[in-house]
């Protein structure tokens, strides 16, 4: 009787044992799949950006027209937008934080050339489109400040359904201590989250401010 009871104890424990295994390995090949996928949208996120830059140089060598250079970066620019949010929704349901900060650096990077491609375009060519830049905290942010960046979101999506093409929106994490970006921030005295550039002059830093701006674009 004794060792049957030992039989069925450790029966019992190694299946546990067995199910807390298969559990991690699942677990593990999930965020694995997961973060290739990740992988995979931010390479095609670099082609589409040195395909933009050199969409510009061959602009400026061959004659094409601002029509098609203009129409080029706001079809990326809406692409790396849908795909930003995509990316945060892996943000919220990774537990491989390390991983994921680190191409979410990356991916801030391309954004920032973005903008700048986009301003550059916009100078040269006179683009009737606004670059509208929203600045928020990636880290861990509190439960106030998570609601009035989810505020400032819904509010900018308002805005790019309204204006569609003629905006070029382009949100970037502010604190990931990236030295670009650090002195993009310091150069509009950006210290908080979550914060609006629109057009490279206007700051906004309220959602009163965010939602006055409708219809005046």
């Amino acid at each position: 009787m004794l060792d049957n009871r030992k039989n069925v104890f450790w029966q019992a424990l190694l299946s546990a044992i067995l199910i807390f295994g298969i559990g991690i390995f699942l677990g593990v090949a999930f965020e694995q799949s997961r973060n290739n996928s990740v992988e995979e949208i931010l390479l095609g996120s670099e082609v589409n950006v040195l395909d933009s830059q050199l969409l510009a140089n061959i602009g400026n060598n061959f004659n094409l027209s601002c029509e098609v250079g203009i129409e080029k970066v706001v079809e990326f620019a809406d692409e790396i937008y849908g795909e930003a949010n995509q990316l945060e929704d892996y943000d919220e349901n990774s537990q491989f934080t390390d991983v994921l900060e680190i191409l979410h650096k990356r991916y801030d990077l391309l954004r920032l050339l973005l903008w700048q491609q986009a301003i550059n375009l916009k100078e040269k060519c006179a683009g009737e489109y606004h670059t509208v830049v929203y600045f928020y905290q990636f880290k861990d942010p509190d439960l106030k400040l998570r609601s009035e960046q989810i505020a400032f979101s819904r509010a900018l999506e308002d805005l790019k359904e309204e204006y569609g093409s003629r905006i070029i929106l382009i949100p970037i994490a502010g604190d990931l201590e990236l030295n670009s970006i650090n002195a993009v921030k310091s150069s509009y005295g950006i210290d908080e989250y979550p914060v609006v550039v629109v057009d490279e002059r206007v700051v906004i830093r309220s959602l009163e401010e965010l939602r006055s701006i409708r219809g005046k674009l």
